[in-house]
């Protein structure tokens, strides 16, 4: 790393951005929701067109990067041929960098220019914990050191809207650079034409096997009319009314520059002011009778569940005279975690830490400032009011929370932007349940057609018999009732790299961690440090075609099939949270991956968990080793991969994008709340026309849990250097 290319930011001063679900997360590049089109290709992300122009000679490994689902897959699909990079990569990533993130304003132009406008003329700082080259890491709680040049890069791109105006930057011609081609053609110039608007065709336009060839799915937008079975919702004539009042937002007419950066221009007639002039402490005590809150920062203020592990995993005292009152109307804040958002307007009396901040609201209503506080214009305000020795260990200062200035419309106006947004909540938590239950749906077919391939196999007219296992029923006459035991030469398990003495060396080796049903096996974030003196053991080295089974759920993967171990590489090894059995010759890893997706063998995994004690409900391998399935012979099993892999294929690709719909709900939703409670959208004739509401608006619960994004975090190679990105 070059000294002179070094940059050092005051988190207070500047735009710091870390995870996609966060404010400014969308300035990632691993940001979803801005969908690309290069050469009629559509691409999901920057980071999968940015990593597919390491490779212009090898077009199969580009049309495998480009066709993920999310830039972190597709970084990853990367990864094991990064060896066979451009010769010239090190020396061009910065331009194409670059030219990636003009494509993504171009094609993207009303969401991510004014993504960046809003950061003012602040720096723009990626926070990375471990890459000091596309970003910068934290030294202290408000320092941050590194070349950050995705940052910097942001930064041109930001002056270049103000300087070069938009229609000059909705063409994007191609680099200058040897060899730039996509999928075995010259890149050509890139227009703005957002492929989610105007589609595409796919890299393989062929229709799968058994399926007819049709035109591509339209996908509607959030307030269309609901087409098709899987949605599950229907308007009413009212609803529709309001859909168009919705669809029409504008601008307010008048504007005033507010003279505070981050807020830019608001309504002429809403009022700017200090927190202090809304919020006055409130500290009443001694009622140990009232029930226990908590302030989490997905919901904000809720009941507190003394019957389980409590969210923060915080103790109760027998003493609860000392813990503050909190009445409904009060503002209720968690300052340890103030900076994640861990704040809210309470909807109950109750009692909270005598740590947490409790407010009376002046001059705001409840609901508006519910809204407005915990979008995420508001949130990183709070973490730049926050200290601390170390991230998560910060401490909101009240004197440096009461300066952050919060914009007040007229009560009405604010009762106006609470009905709109509470109405908007409703429709999407609507959609989010419909797509839900369709995921659910999906996932119980593929689980049918599973259990069903591997208990009958694929003759209907087979002769069956008897397997002696109540929970596998009958199997055909010729296959076998066998024990796991006698289906592996060795069950192996990991290690626990836990010692603080040694790292392991960057970029040889990482280690794999074992996860809840949906997520699996992934990979650890970061290079674990090993014990001194540690032999890696080879045979612990993962490789296609292993199997993986997690300890915590019993989920297995096949490491090069359909899951998240596709991304896997033989640079990592298993963690002790998972085994991995290997099979003697008559067992293959196809058919028993699928077997081990069954409903029998999910019998026997919760059967073991439920039944493992002080094993940390995690499943032991005595267990595992009894486990029992029933086995073909070996060309039958791999005709059952086979013929199982398209059928699949087509839910899971169906459950994928019903995820993608999700996760494009959530983003909507978290801009369309920022965007009413900052002015920068004009809700009162939309608010108007609203139907009728049936409970109060603006304390509804929130969003029902959403599928998670990939993780915002990502890192590149810290040994090179680059040209200088600009400032």
């Amino acid at each position: 790393m070059s000294a002179d290319q070094t940059r050092t930011y005051r988190r207070e001063e500047c735009i710091v951005f870390l995870k996609t679900d966060e404010p400014f997360g969308g300035l990632s590049n691993m940001a979803g929701g801005f969908p690309l089109c290069v050469n009629g290709l559509e691409i999901r992300t920057s980071e999968a067109l940015y990593q597919a122009c390491r490779f212009p000679h090898l077009p199969e490994v580009q049309k495998l990067i480009i066709v993920q689902k999310s830039p972190m897959t597709a970084k990853m699909k990367s990864k094991p041929h990064r060896k066979h990079s451009r010769p010239d990569w090190d020396r061009v990533r910065v331009k194409i960098m670059r030219w990636c993130l003009r494509v993504k304003l171009a094609q993207n132009w009303a969401t991510f220019s004014t993504l960046l406008q809003e950061t003012g003329d602040r720096p723009i700082v990626e926070e990375s914990r471990k890459d000091a080259f596309w970003g910068a890491k934290p030294v202290d709680a408000d320092t941050l050191v590194g070349m950050n040049v995705l940052g910097r890069l942001l930064m041109e791109l930001r002056a270049a809207i103000e300087g070069e105006g938009r229609e000059a930057l909705l063409k994007v011609d191609s680099l200058d650079i040897p060899g730039f081609r996509l999928a075995g053609h010259p890149i050509e110039t890139v227009i703005a034409e957002n492929p989610a608007m105007a589609p595409t065709e796919p890299l393989d336009q062929s229709p799968r096997p058994g399926e007819a060839s049709s035109p591509r799915e339209y996908q509607p937008s959030l307030f269309d009319s609901p087409k098709g079975p899987d949605t599950m919702v229907r308007d009413s004539a009212a609803e529709q009314h309001a859909r168009a009042g919705i669809a029409s937002l504008k601008p307010y007419p008048a504007l005033k520059d507010s003279g505070v950066p981050w807020l830019g221009e608001v309504p002429e007639h809403w009022e700017v002011r200090k927190l202090r002039h809304v919020l006055r402490r409130r500290t009443e005590r001694n009622r140990p009778d009232l029930p226990l809150l908590s302030v989490v920062r997905e919901k904000g203020v809720i009941r507190r569940d003394t019957t389980s592990a409590d969210e923060n995993h915080n103790y109760i005292p027998d003493d609860l005279t000392n813990y503050k009152v909190v009445r409904p109307g009060q503002f209720a804040m968690n300052k340890m975690k103030a900076w994640q958002g861990s704040y809210g307007v309470s909807r109950y009396d109750g009692i909270v830490s005598p740590a947490y901040f409790v407010f009376d609201l002046w001059g705001v209503d409840g609901n508006f400032f519910h809204a407005a506080i915990r979008s995420r214009a508001y949130v990183p305000q709070f973490t730049r009011a926050s200290d601390g020795v170390r991230i998560g260990q910060w401490d909101l200062a009240e004197s440096r929370m009461r300066e952050i200035p919060f914009l007040v419309p007229p009560l009405p106006e604010q009762a106006a932007i609470v009905r709109f947004l509470d109405h908007a909540d409703r429709r999407i938590r609507r959609y989010v349940r419909a797509k839900q239950k369709l995921i659910k749906l999906l996932e119980e077919q593929k689980q049918a057609i599973i259990h069903r391939a591997v208990t009958r196999g694929l003759d209907p007219n087979v002769r069956l018999k008897p397997s002696g296992v109540e929970w596998v029923g009958e199997v055909p006459a010729h296959w076998e009732v066998l024990r796991l035991k006698s289906l592996i030469s060795r069950l192996d398990q990991g290690v626990s790299p836990q010692a603080e003495n040694r790292v392991a060396e960057a970029g040889s080796w990482g280690v794999l961690k074992a996860g809840c049903v949906n997520r699996g096996v992934f990979r650890e974030k970061e290079h674990k440090r090993l014990p001194e003196g540690f032999i890696f053991d080879e045979k612990l080295a993962i490789s296609e075609g292993d199997v993986l089974v997690s300890r915590a759920s019993g989920s297995p993967h096949l490491v090069g099939s359909v899951g998240r171990v596709a991304e896997l590489t033989s640079n990592l090894i298993l963690s002790d949270k998972i085994f991995r059995p290997v099979f003697v010759p008559n067992a293959r890893p196809e058919y028993m991956v699928l077997a081990m997706n069954s409903r029998y063998y999910r019998l026997q995994v919760e059967q073991a968990i439920s039944g493992a004690e002080g094993l940390a409900n995690n499943l032991p391998s005595s267990s595992l080793r009894r486990f029992v399935f029933a086995v073909p012979p070996v060309k039958e099993q791999l005709d059952i991969a086979e013929s199982l892999r398209s059928a699949i294929d087509d839910v899971s690709a169906t459950v994928e994008r019903s995820e993608r719909e999700i996760e494009l709900l959530n983003e909507f939703r978290t801009r369309l709340f920022a965007d009413a409670v900052t002015g920068k959208l004009d809700v009162r004739e939309a608010a108007a026309k609203l139907p009728d509401l049936e409970e109060n608006p603006g304390m509804a619960e929130p969003l029902d849990e959403l599928a998670a994004g990939e993780a915002a975090e990502f890192d590149d190679e810290l040994d090179v250097e680059a040209e200088e990105a600009g400032a």
